[in-house]
């Protein structure tokens, strides 16, 4: 018995916005779940959750179909040896903005995703377009009674039967990601990458000639190799961890980040406590397929080096 569901939504946003937010699998973990999705046909990959304490939820998927920024099917399974559904997004221009319709396909008790949990088939029969697609109010998907229903199933299981996370996700999440500005967005996936020490992801946003400030001792490094090697020497002696506070653009369109930076040795004792402001300059790149945006400079507003809060840090332990 297969099954189907449906909902469509306007987004005003160009189609190019919404497949930026579809297609990126830091925005991806912003708005659905953690992932190491990438738009190429035939990746397989894994959505990961915790719903509720003490369950852990893996979907594994595939990347079927790829027409940027049009058309993106990936399988679905709840399961590695589970049956599979399908999810299908298609992306339509529209007057002001982007028209999406989201179809996912499942056959018998496959995985429309109800908080990774499968639905027995008695629910699952029932009037599914109406539930799935009905403007329901949702303040968190994990609003479930503990009562149970008069066919005698537990109440948090009917609920789920009709407040599920696709409506969840693509009403109240997906649209704070999309309102989020471009830059500011790719700078909180920077600072997310960082904090995880995905050298590798943050390379990827900047100009192959990207400046860029050195925080540790002055001055700047030049280019992505030379950044790559400035990072991997300093996580081999400090660990530091960022915390954003505040962002703003002046009037030459750069991007200032307030930011709260913990350093720490090796063995986790504290060398410096310290909130600085961090300027980008972010450009596109007129030579990147599909265009996008890179990070061309990168400078430190008015403060000490980490070397000297450190220096000062130990200076004020031993007083």
């Amino acid at each position: 018995m297969s099954q189907e569901m449906e909902l469509e939504t306007f987004y005003p946003h160009p189609p190019e916005r919404v497949w930026q937010a579809l297609t990126d699998r830091r925005a991806l973990s912003v708005w659905m779940m953690d992932n190491d999705f990438e738009a190429c046909l035939g990746h397989q990959f894994q959505f990961q959750s915790c719903p509720l304490p003490g369950l852990k939820v893996t979907i594994y998927c595939q990347v079927l179909e790829v027409e940027a920024p049009k058309r993106l099917v990936y399988s679905w399974k709840e399961r590695p040896w589970g049956p599979a559904s399908r999810v299908s997004w298609t992306l339509v221009p529209a007057a002001g903005g982007t028209q999406v319709r989201l179809r996912h396909r499942t056959i018998d008790a496959a995985s429309i995703p109800v908080f990774g949990l499968t639905l027995p088939n008695r629910l699952m029969g029932r009037e599914i377009d109406s539930q799935f697609t009905a403007p329901t109010a949702i303040s968190h998907p994990l609003q479930i009674a503990a009562s149970t229903s008069k066919d005698g199933l537990p109440r948090s299981l009917e609920f789920l039967n009709y407040q599920t996370n696709w409506h969840y996700w693509l009403h109240q999440k997906l649209p704070g990601v999309l309102t989020m500005s471009s830059d500011r967005q790719l700078l909180q996936n920077l600072y997310d990458a960082f904090n995880k020490r995905e050298i590798e992801t943050i390379i990827s946003v900047m100009h192959p000639d990207v400046k860029w400030a050195n925080g540790l001792e002055g001055g700047f490094v030049y280019g992505r190799d030379a950044v790559r090697e400035y990072w991997t020497n300093q996580f081999k002696n400090i660990q530091v961890q960022l915390e954003t506070l505040k962002f703003e653009t002046d009037e030459k369109n750069r991007n200032f980040v307030t930011v709260h930076q913990i350093v720490k040795d090796l063995q986790g004792n504290l060398l410096a406590d310290m909130t600085v402001k961090q300027i980008f300059t972010i450009e596109n790149d007129s030579l990147a397929q599909p265009l996008c945006k890179r990070i061309v400079l990168y400078e430190i507003g008015e403060t000490e080096t980490i070397q000297e809060m450190i220096e000062q840090t130990k200076a004020a332990n031993e007083r």
